[in-house]
């Protein structure tokens, strides 16, 4: 039996959210739902993954409670990803979500790509052919403050600073790969010209800004805390 792209790319965001929990009920959907449903219960459960990594405050033990409808899907007892959402009683709520969003730091780079990339989905008039690809040779991730700040970079940040926000989410782009290697640790204003040029909304979002500070990065990941609860939402 044959599944479309995005089932498998809900897959890929899973395993590398490492929800290992929801691996039963993954398979006992695939072996009982049509292949039409398996996208958008795959999809779901994505969401609620994103949504627990970033509020945080569900072990492993919640986890494997949320995740345990897989003998009730398996049974026929459970035959719609709307019967075992219903089963969420600990999902956390959109307003939680987004607030945890907008101060979001992500330490590992394949996820904050998988995070940038998914946020570009959700932006006003995106399409397929505007979503960046998983290639990390094509699409590359890019700190805008740097991960070791220049000097010029240290006048307008502390080291304090700029060590508590370089992994923030709104501290982040992607960007093809080819054009993020000549940026390094070139100031803002050298920066801001290169990413205007790109094609994704949140990318070319930063050559808007006149200064890259912490009120700036704080700013702009708010915005995509908003957009991050429509891409990722779970009761939608």
């Amino acid at each position: 039996m044959k599944y479309d792209v995005a089932a498998r790319e809900e897959v890929y965001a899973l395993n590398l959210l490492g929800m290992v929990q929801v691996r039963p009920l993954l398979l006992a959907i695939l072996d009982k739902f049509e292949p039409k449903k398996v996208s958008a219960a795959f999809k779901k459960l994505v969401a609620v993954a994103v949504q627990f990594q970033i509020v945080g405050g569900a072990g492993g033990g919640t986890l494997e409670r949320i995740y345990s409808d897989a003998r009730g899907v398996a049974e026929g007892k459970l035959t719609s990803i709307e019967e075992i959402l219903n089963g969420f009683s600990t999902l956390p709520a959109d307003s939680a979500f987004i607030a945890a969003f907008a101060v979001a730091s992500i330490s590992k780079q394949a996820l904050a790509r998988y995070y940038l990339r998914m946020l570009e989905s959700g932006v006003p008039g995106a399409s397929s052919e505007l979503v960046p690809s998983t290639d990390k040779g094509r699409v590359n991730l890019e700190h805008v403050l740097p991960v070791t700040p220049s000097d010029r970079w240290l006048e307008i940040w502390s080291a304090d600073d700029a060590k508590a926000y370089h992994r923030r989410l709104g501290n982040m782009a992607i960007m093809a790969a080819k054009m993020n290697s000549t940026l390094g640790n070139e100031e803002f204003a050298t920066k801001k010209l290169e990413l205007a040029k790109s094609a994704f909304y949140f990318t070319k979002m930063i050559s808007q800004y006149a200064t890259w500070d912490q009120t700036t990065i704080e700013r702009r990941q708010t915005v995509m805390a908003e957009t991050a609860a429509k891409v990722w939402s779970v009761r939608g």
